[in-house]
């Protein structure tokens, strides 16, 4: 009897810790529920991606984003409230991989202007490209948006070859360059530090928690404000940009099809500029001159880079009349 009552107090003893940890978080956890934690962000200033493999833990709303082991972070594809479906696109449907033979496929590749931050997902460039496309041109056209918030070139040639080309595109249109000038916390994005899949997995899983999320912005925020000093330098140097977009043309040469370039416009005090330049000889929207021209007509800019409902429908507009005027909308050209 009290080898039995002893035995009962020991497990009391070693089971109530756990149990009242349990009881903690779950009660934390709860708590970050109900007041919406997911929507509250506290980065140290001037930090727009938080590196050291934690992508999703700065500036970006807990959920939007899961850790990608290859292209550091991709898009969610369980949330349906922006219009992110099961392929990972800011999408309204999915697309078959094997592409219908009747189908001309333009693939959208790029950051968060084609993306369409700021803006709904009908209201982006992509999808008001499709909408002309389609009522000007006799064949079914799809555009399809593959732009991803905050990813440099690096990170889209990594994508395109990864996960876009068994989509069997005609023709990508390329958008990049904003973040590739972004600092670097840390790491560059070539020295980013590769986890193995099954931490990266085991990090998704934990990342649905907002208790997990809150003490992982902490160690972040303490450790960027007051541990270790960051090594600031561009994201992608501009030689390793160059040969980034080289290689994705090379990938378009190899897979047969075009790839269109669009320049990354910045906007500023200085004015309205092109902030990276193009490779030589190939072929680019020339939406610069089309957007100095018509800036004093409406609003075209949310800020430095992103587009109102306005731009976005004039980049449109010039992305379609530049496909019709050097017949790019021909699928003989592509067989």
């Amino acid at each position: 009897m009290i080898m039995k009552r002893w035995k009962n107090e020991m497990l009391v003893r070693v089971v109530m810790p756990f149990v009242s940890v349990f009881l903690f978080f779950a009660t934390v956890e709860l708590f970050l529920r109900v007041i919406h934690f997911e929507e509250v962000t506290f980065s140290p200033s001037g930090v727009f991606q938080a590196f050291l493999g934690k992508p999703t833990d700065s500036q970006m709303v807990n959920g939007d984003v899961l850790r990608d082991a290859e292209l550091f972070w991709r898009m969610n594809p369980k949330r349906d409230d922006d219009g992110i479906w099961s392929q990972g696109f800011r999408e309204i449907k999915t697309y078959p991989i094997e592409k219908p033979v009747d189908i001309l496929r333009i693939v959208c590749l790029g950051d968060s202007v084609p993306y369409g931050i700021g803006v709904s997902v009908y209201e982006s460039y992509p999808k008001i490209l499709e909408k002309i496309l389609n009522y000007m041109f006799w064949q079914k056209i799809e555009v399809v948006n593959a732009g991803m918030p905050g990813y440099s070139s690096f990170q889209c040639l990594r994508y395109l070859k990864r996960d876009l080309l068994k989509y069997q595109p005609d023709l990508l249109l390329v958008h990049v360059g904003p973040n590739d000038r972004a600092a670097a916390v840390y790491f560059a994005d070539k020295e980013q530090p590769r986890s193995p899949q099954w931490i990266v997995d085991m990090q998704n899983t934990l990342g649905r928690f907002q208790t997990y999320s809150l003490l992982s912005r902490i160690i972040f925020y303490f450790r960027y404000k007051f541990w270790t000093k960051p090594l600031m330098k561009p994201r992608v140097s501009f030689e390793d940009y160059r040969k980034n977009l080289a290689d994705i043309v090379e990938l378009g040469r190899n897979n047969g099809f075009q790839i269109i370039f669009l320049p990354s416009l910045r906007k500023d005090k200085k004015g309205l500029y092109q902030l990276l330049p193009l490779p030589e000889k190939s072929m680019a929207v020339d939406s610069l001159r089309v957007f100095q021209e018509n800036q004093k007509n409406a609003p075209l800019f949310l800020d430095e880079c992103h587009l109102t409902v306005s731009g976005n429908q004039l980049m449109a507009n010039t992305i379609a009349e530049f496909l019709l005027k050097n017949n790019l909308l021909t699928k003989k050209r592509y067989s």
